[in-house]
């Protein structure tokens, strides 16, 4: 604004010259007067068309500004939406989980557990050795080792992970098994569940990829005392 007002400041003097000698001079000098008259009014439209363009132009970058501050503002507000989704469903996939855990677990739980081929996947469990009936051979001479829920849970999570790399694991704050320990969270999360916590739930990477971690208590059950 400075400047525009320098300039026009400055044309109106050279007019006010020109008028001054226009009085005092002949006619050539009148007609010298016109014609800067007339070139002063046409710098003045030129400058306002200069104006108008300058406005024009600026108005455009303000536009362009705006539009490309709503697209970027579109474009993160879509990339939350997509993450909280995708968050949503990974939680109901881990609800789902567990709870479909929860019941073959308790299917085995009602039967007393089941027997199965030992093999040198299912080798006879070291902790439940102390059931008379762990292993028995039947009458064609098959070696049969019984498995609980929590020796079943296992397997069937070792499979899940291996074919859809899905996690999951049975831990305690006094485990049986040395590998059931916990890990700093799932120790924190089990030490919640004291209280009136009935779930934990956090995003964390495991082996270098991110991880929503869900964890549930599964209280035990009558049948569960058979080995515990």
């Amino acid at each position: 604004l400075d400047k525009k007002l320098n300039f026009v400041f400055k044309i109106r003097t050279d007019i006010t010259f020109y008028e001054v000698e226009m009085t005092n001079s002949s006619d050539n000098k009148l007609r010298k007067g016109s014609d800067i008259k007339r070139d002063s009014r046409h710098d003045i439209t030129s400058m306002n068309t200069w104006n108008e363009g300058s406005l024009i132009r600026r108005m455009g970058w303000i536009m362009a500004g705006v539009w490309t501050m709503l697209l970027v503002l579109s474009l993160l507000w879509n990339r939350q939406q997509d993450i909280l989704n995708t968050h949503e469903l990974a939680l109901l996939d881990l609800r789902i989980s567990y709870e479909k855990d929860l019941v073959y677990r308790r299917w085995a739980n009602e039967h007393g557990g089941l027997y199965v081929p030992a093999t040198e996947n299912t080798p006879p469990s070291p902790y439940l050795s102390h059931i008379p009936e762990r292993d028995i051979i039947t009458s064609d001479g098959q070696h049969l080792t019984l498995i609980n829920p929590a020796y079943m849970t296992r397997q069937v999570q070792e499979l899940s992970k291996e074919q859809y790399g899905n996690r999951g694991n049975i831990t305690s704050l006094k485990p049986l098994r040395p590998e059931n320990t916990p890990d700093s969270w799932e120790e924190k999360a089990l030490k919640s569940f004291s209280s009136d916590v009935t779930e934990a739930i956090v995003i964390m990477d495991l082996s270098g990829q991110p991880y929503m971690r869900l964890m549930k208590p599964i209280f035990a059950e009558e049948g569960c005392l058979k080995c515990h």
